[in-house]
């Protein structure tokens, strides 16, 4: 089994180019394959099609409230510089350290509001990202599971369709050649006794080889039909070429004629049939290729989330890193800054492209 490995992204951009065309492909892929031999791939398709299909919207909901917050946390770094004020204050007695607690509490309080509210916004919406993806990681690897052998299997029986169906044409080519020798035999002596023909009909082994089509195959009752309509025209052949001497009666003759034609009839009907299943096995990976297409979108898609998720999550985690002395207006603003830029040309990157 593969499994996917993510590189690690940094503050780097999703490619939303890339987003945009696998989830095109991803919701392209449960229509072209549902009705095919593979259902179950078809199911885990759409299951994938699901995930996807809400990106959009969460990924502008997302751009939407995430400035917002950050905004607000900016705004709220100048409350810590007051914080500093009323320390100095209280310091010089300007201030008594009831009034001086009482104003410090209530401007900490809404910083920590603040700074809350930004760091939920960014683990939340990191995290949805990443549940996506994460869903989408477990439904390609039950692809891979099964697609591999299906592919292997499907390419078996191509490879076996393909010989039984140039051993129907090389047949079904011998009886044509047997049938326009005596075609022009029974032309030429029409109304007559015909001598050594013999060397123009099949022979016994001839028959045997001509009856020799290898196992039936059950997936193509048609083409055990066939094959079943050739053996009893090449029976009753034989038949008759019991009964030939080395003179042949006319009539004898165009009955034997008759024969060749009826199993040459009969043989164009095996090559038809293995055709169809040939035709059938080259659609079936058709399907298969797409079920491939769409786990490897599933992979892009997955992947370009966790670039966006995993910079969420960084700059959630510089919140939580500041501590103590650190926690200063400037410190704040610093993160919040790059945090806004990052967004900002996520933003414009997303405005160029159209999601599903």
């Amino acid at each position: 089994m593969n499994t996917i490995a993510f590189t690690n992204s940094g503050n780097s951009l999703p490619d939303f180019e890339r987003l945009a065309n696998s989830i095109k492909t991803v919701k392209r892929g449960f229509p072209a394959v549902k009705d095919g031999s593979y259902t179950y791939f078809a199911d885990t398709i759409n299951g994938a099609a699901g995930i996807v299909d809400g990106l959009g919207n969460h990924l502008t909901s997302l751009l939407t409230s995430l400035p917002r917050s950050l905004d607000d946390m900016q705004q709220s770094a100048s409350l810590l510089d007051k914080i500093g004020q009323i320390d100095d204050a209280e310091q010089k007695g300007q201030l008594t350290a009831e009034k001086a607690g009482a104003a410090r509490t209530q401007l900490q309080g809404k910083f920590n509001e603040a700074l809350s509210s930004t760091l939920t916004a960014l683990t939340t919406g990191g995290e949805t990202l990443s549940g996506s993806a994460d869903g989408l990681v477990k439904l390609v690897r039950k692809i891979e599971v099964r697609a591999n052998d299906a592919h292997a299997t499907e390419i078996a029986n191509q490879t076996r369709a393909k010989a039984n169906l140039d051993g129907a044409n090389a047949r079904l080519k011998i009886l044509d050649n047997r049938l326009s020798k005596l075609n022009d035999a029974v032309d030429e002596k029409r109304g007559g006794p015909t001598e050594d023909l013999l060397s123009v009909l099949p022979d016994k082994d001839e028959l045997t080889s001509l009856m020799d089509l290898g196992a039936e195959d059950v997936a193509a009752p048609e083409l055990a039909i066939a094959k079943k309509s050739v053996e009893i025209a090449m029976n009753q052949l034989e038949k008759v070429l019991k009964l030939v001497d080395k003179t042949i009666e006319f009539e004898r003759l165009r009955d034997i004629r008759d024969k060749v034609f009826a199993a040459r009839e009969a043989q164009g009907k095996v090559v038809v049939a293995a055709q169809a299943t040939l035709d059938t096995i080259k659609a079936t990976l058709g399907v298969l290729s797409t079920v491939t297409s769409a786990k490897d979108a599933m992979t892009a898609v997955a992947e370009e989330t966790t670039t966006l998720s995993r910079a969420l999550g960084g700059f959630a985690a510089e919140i939580q890193g500041l501590d103590g002395q650190q926690v200063t207006a400037k410190s704040v603003t610093d993160i919040v800054t790059k945090a806004k830029s990052y967004l900002t040309r996520v933003q414009k990157a997303y405005n160029d492209v159209t999601l599903g």
